[in-house]
């Protein structure tokens, strides 16, 4: 599973909008949504390694 996987599957099961994903991130709400599309959409954006770390964080978090 990548990283935008990771991220949808972290959205679904914390029930986080993409408003709330783009202040955890510290990021624009287009980067998030970019980063939901699907990988043929030129709006696509594979998370980068400093988001990945941020989200390996939250994950772990959550799994206490």
């Amino acid at each position: 599973m990548n990283a935008n996987d990771r991220l949808r599957a972290f959205a679904r099961r914390s029930q986080l909008t993409a408003n709330e994903l783009a202040v955890m991130f510290g990021v624009s709400v287009s980067l998030v949504r970019g980063w939901f599309c699907s990988p043929g959409s030129t709006r696509f954006r594979v998370m980068r390694k400093p988001y990945v770390l941020i989200l390996d964080q939250k994950e772990q978090q959550i799994q206490g």
